[in-house]
């Protein structure tokens, strides 16, 4: 065995340098080996840390659909009220240009509320739902209405470039806006560091045939030079602790990277920073077929219909108000407070309905086993799902229901846009009749 002098540095929480003379080379066996443990040990403990952080952000996803579910519900008894106050003073020939204002705050505040939840909504979903084309001025905007508020109240303005190219790219849209809102959050941070604790996140937009680029802007406290080759990796954080996981923008350069796209950075200390985005572009999509949210003003005095439905939802007031708008409309309405009493009344008299709306969340029995025992009983009657839960439409679960029921309709929902669905249904069911 040969003698040699052997130099070596192991990096760990401390660092320490040997100078080793003379010593066998089954020490360097062992050594390595002391290495090679120590790596995995680190190694080990970075997967836990980011185990840690998905389990937290998964656990945020849950709540937030939670939320979502339990304000919908609510909100659509009080846009419903909203639309029974207009008619009844159109009825009655009630001209007051007071309440005529306050009910159109009224209708302004719940459309506030409602893009508020759709923020939510897109937040909760799950990181592996399929590629998308993903409307990037919906998501913007989207996401900047849910941040505009709260940082308005610590003197952070968010300024959003308006465009009227149509602009779409292929990817993962709750995970795209995941990155929007870690980087107008970040954007926000460094301008409260500052010391003079105000200033302006821009969100901008530039283009050509193949890439689009989005430009996040703020004037906060900058990042020192020989930070910017780090803020990509894992745990890297100059935040004090609590504030920050070092996460954050690490996960946001693997969801960029993973539409193969880019992330980039420029920045000066006590100007500001500048992260880019370059996102590949790509075609406008189809129009899918899911019904989207109207965000039409509310009006009773639509076309008269003749139809008998079935109405299952446990929310009594939103019940009672869902049921007055039907009756507006010239429909017969029946009503159940739960699955189980909703598959009494539709299997004793299976003929008797020309449509049925149902709730998915509910005692008893829910929707979707009222459904799936509807189905099995045979009885065509199309079926209307109305529901205040934010899962995606893109999950299986929800593509699975949508081949069993006429449509989807998410909580709150306009008069109006309950009125078109049912005029399609039934001028559907009268073309088959006269073919």
């Amino acid at each position: 065995i040969g003698i040699e002098q052997v130099s070596f540095v192991v990096f760990s929480q401390d660092i320490f340098l040997f100078s080793i003379i003379s010593f066998p080379t089954i020490f360097g066996l062992i050594f390595s080996l002391f290495v090679k443990i120590k790596l995995d040990s680190i190694k080990f403990k970075e997967e836990q840390k980011k185990a840690s952080v998905n389990s937290k952000l998964a656990s945020i996803g849950l709540l937030s659909s939670g939320i979502g579910h339990e304000i919908n519900n609510p909100l659509s008894v009080v846009l419903m009220s909203n639309s029974i106050i207009a008619a009844l003073m159109k009825k009655k020939d009630i001209l007051d240009n007071d309440i005529a204002q306050r009910l159109d705050v009224q209708l302004k505040s719940i459309n506030r509320i409602k893009k508020i939840v759709e923020g939510l909504r897109k937040f909760a979903r799950q990181s592996d739902v399929e590629v998308e084309s993903i409307d990037l001025r919906a998501s913007i905007e989207s996401t900047s209405s849910l941040l505009k508020e709260l940082f308005a109240k610590q003197n952070v303005l968010v300024e959003v470039d308006s465009f009227s190219e149509e602009l779409y790219t292929m990817g993962n849209r709750g995970e795209l806006e995941q990155v929007f809102v870690n980087l107008m959050t970040n954007a926000r941070d460094a301008i409260l560091e500052k010391e003079t604790p105000e200033g302006t996140v821009k969100v901008k937009t530039r283009f050509d045939q193949k890439n689009i680029f989005l430009d996040f802007i703020d004037n906060g406290r900058g990042i020192e030079k020989e930070n910017l080759t780090k803020i990509f990796d894992n745990f890297f954080t100059t935040k004090d602790v609590n504030k920050g996981t070092g996460m954050g923008l690490s996960i946001a350069n693997s969801i960029i990277e993973s539409m193969h796209g880019e992330m980039s950075v420029s920045s000066k200390v006590g100007e500001g920073t500048t992260f880019t985005l370059k996102l590949k572009r790509s075609k406008k999509p189809k129009v899918t077929s899911f019904v989207e949210e109207s965000a039409a003003s509310e009006q009773l005095d639509l076309e008269k219909m003749s139809a008998h439905v079935v109405v299952v939802e446990d929310e009594t007031g939103l019940l009672e108000s869902f049921r007055f708008v039907l009756e507006s409309f010239g429909l017969t309405v029946e009503t159940a407070t739960n699955g189980r009493e909703g598959l009494e009344k539709i299997t004793s008299e299976p003929e008797k309905y020309d449509a049925i709306f149902t709730d998915l969340k509910m005692p008893v029995m829910n929707g979707e086993e009222m459904i799936k025992k509807v189905k099995e009983s045979k009885i065509m009657t199309p079926i209307i799902v109305v529901t205040g839960g934010i899962e995606s439409e893109f999950s299986q679960e929800f593509k699975e229901l949508e081949k069993k029921v006429f449509c989807i309709v998410r909580k709150p929902y306009s008069a109006k846009e309950i009125h078109s669905i049912l005029k399609k249904l039934l001028d559907q069911k009268s073309s088959r009749v006269v073919a």
